[in-house]
């Protein structure tokens, strides 16, 4: 009869009722928390779709988008509404900052207040039709933004100068495929 006794003290109380399952789901819950606040408000994952980035970027690449940009530089690869249609959205790179004056000669070479940059992210492939552009000094709210792939590339050269208000997010890294 004592066997029978002991049995009885060995139940079990349900999975919901254990201590290390209610951490796990509060964990679980939380981080799911962060997850989404992350991707609300600091970055979010972004498919590339085109080739007026190549060789930087590639059709179907995943891209980390960071939304809260405080500071852009030259260089900067940004994510921005098309300024003629904003219910578009565009991802080329930076070239010419606030308050800079901008000209492109006849063979493609680009001057910033007077003195050529170097881009070693513009392949001569994608490079072989070049457009001049005319000096142009941009206001104190406005970049000029190109693609890698300047002959495929539709940027500030046909639509003019991007305003800040219309870059909402900074490419960090991208994420898909890992390795090329």
């Amino acid at each position: 009869m004592s066997e029978l006794a002991t049995d009885v003290g060995t139940v079990k109380p349900p999975l919901w009722r254990r201590g290390w399952f209610l951490a796990a789901m509060s964990i679980g819950l939380v981080g799911l928390f962060v997850l989404f606040g992350i991707l609300a408000f600091i970055a979010h994952p972004v498919k590339y779709q085109g080739n007026s980035m190549e060789p930087a970027l590639r059709d179907g690449d995943r891209l980390m988008v960071q939304r809260m940009v405080a500071e852009l530089k030259r260089g900067d690869i940004v994510v921005f509404y098309y300024p003629k249609d904003t219910s578009k959205h565009f991802i080329k790179r930076i070239i010419a900052l606030p308050g800079e004056t901008i000209s492109i000669d006849a063979s493609g070479a680009v001057y910033i207040d007077n003195s050529e940059i170097q881009e070693p992210y513009v392949s001569p492939a994608w490079n072989r039709s070049p457009r001049g552009l005319a000096r142009s000094t941009l206001a104190v709210d406005e970049y000029f933004i190109m693609g890698d792939a300047r002959d495929v590339s539709n940027d500030s050269r046909s639509f003019g100068p991007v305003k800040r208000n219309l870059i909402y997010g900074k490419v960090m890294w991208r994420y898909w495929p890992i390795t090329r």
